[in-house]
Formats: C-alpha cells, structure tokens, sequence
C-alpha cells in the first residue's frame, strides 16, 4: 500500500485521538522514524507501521485481511451488481472506516450519496480504479473509463450521453457497455445496457430496435428473476405503440392491467376513444370520476376527454381550446414526455383546425423531430 498514504492515514488517526508522536512511538520505532512515516518518506519496516496502525485502532493492514475481503466486496457490488445493493452493504460495515481502506470507503459512499469529489490532495495516494471513482466524482465518467476500464463506466458515460440528447454516440457507448459487460460476466449491468438500448431506440421510434433489444433485456430479467424489470418492458413498449399510433396494440396491454394507475386509466380512456369504443370509454371515465384526491392537473386532463366524448363539435368551442391550452402547459412542466407525447396529438389537431399552422409545426419539430 502506498507509504504517502499510510503515513497520512496515521498522522490523521493520531490527530484526531489527540496522541502526541512520542507517545504513539514509544516502544515502537524513535521520534525521527515516525515524523519520516507521516511524511510517506519509504523508509521504515513494514513490521513498524503495521504497530503504529495497530495502536491507532486502524484495522486492515494484513495480508488477506477481512477488511480487505470487504473492500474487495463491496467494489464488486460497485462495478458489477449495482449501487443499491453496494448501499446496504458499506451501511452494515461502517468499521471499514477504521481501517487503511478508509478512502476506498469514503470514495464509494460519495457516489452513493451525490457527494463531491474527496479533496486533490488525496489523488497522489490514489491507485488507479480509487482514482477512476474520484474521477467519477468529478461528473467525468468517460476519464474513469480511461483510468480504469470497466463497463460501468461506459454505461454511466452512454447515459450522460442520452441526457444529453446525442443520440448517436449514446447507441456507440451502450453498444460497447453490453459488450464488455458481458465479457465481464456483469449480467445485472447488461440489462440495463439493454433496457436503456430499448428505451432509446424508442425515442427514435425505431420499433424494430426497440423490441429486438427489449427483447434480449426480457430474457436477462426473467434469468434474474426481476418481475418488475420485466414489467416496466412492456409498459413501455406499450406506451410507444400511442406514439406510432398503433393503438390497437397498445390498448390489449392497457385493457388486461390489473390494478392500473390512475394514468394508465387514463391512456385506457385515450385508447378506447381512438378506437371509438364508446362503452369502455365511458367506463374508464366512470373510473376516473370516482377516484379521490385527483390533481388539478389530471382532473384537466380527464376533462378533456369527457369534453370529446360528450360534445360534437367540440373543436370549435373555446372552453375546450383553453381547457386543452392549460392542460399542455401544465402536462409539459410537471409531467413525464411520455405522458405529453400521448396527449399531443389532439392537441396539435386543435390548433390546426384553428389554423394555427406554425405553432403546430413547431411542436412536431420540438418533439417529433
């Protein structure tokens, strides 16, 4: 391990236990070696800062120590299983803090938590997979990949990458994460490489990528046993058949929810309106009617509908203009785009009929494109 940083580790431990030098030396080594080790000057036996580490309480400093097995646990959990179980696991072995793998745990529990990079000083102490965490830290995954080759930091760069809405380079990086995933034998993490694959292909409305690669995530999430992985899949796909208006596809899976949200109830109500079944629209209507504590917002949303339903000529009143008018702004601001994805197209047929032709052409641009 590196001197500088076992010599830093036990000035600080002395510090904070408020030790003076000769006494944490005596019997050990003299006063000049110890002021040498928390200098990280090499010169000292092995023997006497493992004695030194010993009087400070700070544990781990043994070949094939348990802190060592630990810490070695606990980066599988990083790179390979994922950060909630990595979260678990530092939370029941806070001891680890005691021991020389303090900054491996410090570096950890900062991701899991949205902590900030450790201080620069610590960098020179760093091997090369702490500092690709402290890289990581510093919001620059593709500098830890280049540190530290690992899939997860792929996987991390493709998703700045979709955030960022740089499709193209997001589809390269996913791609090379599920492949060195699985050289890694990560199967957790090429799921999400796939699921993430699905879910991108989707916003290009590429149907025929989406499913092939929802296809493979369905197959890993059944080996893993995650029903709600499994779940997720086909509500989304579900949700991307309303915006290739394929809405007999996306009704089957709406219809047969059991226990729906009160949102799926309400893309059951679109569907059957779409598809001009009057009787379970009104059905679902009567769903909606009856459920308590609706947000203003939904209770627009479904207002909507009803309006449609209820009147013909509907297009041509300026209730439902200012009704549909709210409902968009408030739906782009506090809702999912999915959500505003499956209410636009109605929208965007008002304002044509009322020939507002640019504004319409606008919104397909911004979210059509």
């Amino acid at each position: 391990m590196n001197h500088r940083y076992l010599g830093h580790l036990i000035q600080t431990a002395r510090q904070q236990k408020h030790i003076q030098k000769k006494h944490l030396c005596a019997g050990i080594c003299e006063l000049a070696m110890l002021k040498k080790i928390e200098e990280g000057k090499p010169e000292a036996e092995e023997e006497v800062i493992h004695r030194l580490l010993v009087r400070l309480g700070i544990s781990g400093w043994e070949e094939n120590s348990e802190a060592g097995r630990m810490i070695e646990y606990a980066y599988s959990l990083f790179f390979v299983y994922g950060f909630p179980e990595l979260s678990g696991y530092l939370s029941e072995h806070p001891e680890l803090k005691n021991s020389v793998f303090a900054l491996d745990y410090e570096l950890l529990w900062n991701v899991l938590h949205q902590g900030s990079a450790l201080n620069e000083k610590f960098e020179d102490f760093m091997d090369e997979r702490q500092l690709s965490v402290q890289q990581l830290l510093k919001n620059d995954p593709e500098s830890a990949y280049a540190t530290h080759p690992a899939a997860l930091y792929q996987y991390l760069d493709a998703k700045r990458l979709y955030h960022n809405r740089r499709e193209q380079k997001a589809l390269e990086r996913f791609h090379d994460a599920y492949a060195l995933a699985s050289l890694e034998g990560s199967i957790h993490l090429m799921l999400r490489c796939k699921v993430h694959l699905g879910k991108l292909y989707s916003r290009m409305l590429d149907a025929e990528n989406m499913k092939a690669n929802y296809d493979v995530a369905r197959r890993i999430a059944r080996a893993l046993h995650d029903e709600k992985t499994i779940g997720w899949i086909s509500y989304h796909e579900a949700s991307v058949q309303i915006e290739l208006c394929n809405y007999e596809e996306a009704y089957r899976y709406f219809r047969n929810l059991n226990n729906p949200s009160v949102m799926e109830v309400y893309k059951r109500a679109m569907l059957c309106e779409k598809l001009n079944r009057k009787e379970e629209l009104a059905e679902a209507l009567g769903i909606l009617e009856n459920t308590p504590h609706l947000s203003p917002t939904q209770q627009l949303l479904f207002g909507c509908i009803r309006y449609r339903h209820q009147k013909q000529n509907y297009l041509d009143d300026e209730e439902y203009e200012a009704m549909m008018s709210e409902c968009y702004e408030r739906m782009r601001k506090h809702y999912p785009k999915e959500y505003l994805l499956s209410f636009l197209p109605d929208y965007l047929t008002l304002l044509e009929h009322l020939n507002k032709t640019k504004e319409a052409e606008l919104l397909r641009e911004h979210y059509f494109a």
